[in-house]
């Protein structure tokens, strides 16, 4: 449910931070509705879980998409362009070497300042809204976007998305935040819950076939040591009854720390990091992303991401932490 107006306390300030007592403690940046710092309490004392700058200016020339809202399409989408309804659309080709569009382009959600706002009478809830002009790196529709952070426990993290067009327009929304829970990634213990994936060609854009992930480096569906394997890969998550998936865990024998992903989204992106560069260092950090298919807009036989005029699309992240204490 969408906050009002009357109930949240605007905030001219460029980070507000979600605690509670005993759990976790998240920072959030206006730009790009990012999250800077998830500090988990462990055996040790606090540790931050995932990567961020040590300067708010960094983020607003930031490559890496570093814990950002992606948006209005994560991911890529094939020759930065799209179709609906026999007019098609020519968007930000940002991604040079392929001429593909990536998560929204280079104007996209990421780079924008959100209004944040704190529920009055409440403080483990962070909304940020931001709005996209028609047009706006070439995706139709005058959008409304609001993202809400939400400390649903003290040890989960909730990310709530909700946009408005009104012209029919493609979404999907996603978190890119670069989790190191401690230790070095190759040390880190990954599964993803999908018993197929999307192969991909030259161009990282998927071939339109769903595999199964049996006998390929993508078979994550048991908890396993990452080593030195390299993802950049969107997983098909396996159905559930639920509305909200089990879609992927992380853990860290060095720190006891451990997150498992939960998520309305058809798919998850894993990708372990291997472009970060200064001030990081490749596979600092990997990501656990929830989104639609890649270049969906594009085959007909991946789910939809058509969000017609009028009508809601929401999605929603759970991140939830589990750490050791003795």
């Amino acid at each position: 449910m969408k906050p009002t107006l009357a109930s949240r306390k605007l905030h001219n300030q460029d980070t507000l931070l979600l605690a509670r007592p005993g759990g976790i403690e998240v920072e959030v940046i206006s730009t790009g509705a990012a999250i800077r710092s998830i500090w988990v309490p462990t055996r040790e004392g606090r540790r931050n879980a995932v990567l961020g700058y040590p300067s708010l200016e960094q983020y607003r020339e930031d490559p890496y998409f570093m814990g950002a809202t992606i948006g209005p399409y994560a991911n890529r989408i094939a020759n930065a362009s799209f179709g609906i309804d026999g007019r098609s659309y020519n968007l930000d080709a940002n991604e040079a070497n392929s001429g593909n569009c990536l998560h929204g382009g280079s104007d996209g959600l990421h780079r924008r300042k959100f209004r944040l706002s704190l529920l009055a009478h409440e403080s483990t809830i962070i909304c940020c809204e931001v709005s996209l002009a028609d047009g706006v790196n070439g995706f139709p529709g005058n959008r409304n976007c609001l993202v809400t952070y939400q400390l649903p426990d003290p040890l989960t993290l909730r990310i709530d998305y909700r946009v408005t067009t009104d012209r029919d327009t493609i979404a999907s929304l996603t978190n890119h935040t670069y989790f190191n829970l401690g230790g070095s990634i190759d040390e880190h213990e990954v599964a993803v819950y999908a018993d197929h994936y999307t192969p991909l060609d030259q161009n990282q854009i998927p071939t339109g076939k769903v595999a199964c992930v049996a006998e390929t480096q993508c078979d994550l569906r048991q908890l396993q040591p990452l080593g030195d394997r390299a993802y950049d890969h969107n997983f098909v998550l396996n159905q559930a009854k639920r509305p909200i998936k089990q879609a992927a865990k992380l853990s860290s024998p060095s720190s006891g720390i451990s997150v498992t992903v939960f998520t309305s989204a058809p798919a998850l992106q894993l990708y372990t990091g291997d472009g970060l560069g200064k001030p990081f260092w490749r596979r600092a950090g990997l990501c656990l992303e929830p989104q639609q298919f890649p270049n969906a807009p594009n085959e007909p036989a991946f789910p939809s991401p058509r969000l017609s005029k009028d009508a809601i699309y929401q999605a929603r992240i759970e991140y939830r932490f589990e750490r050791a204490l003795t």
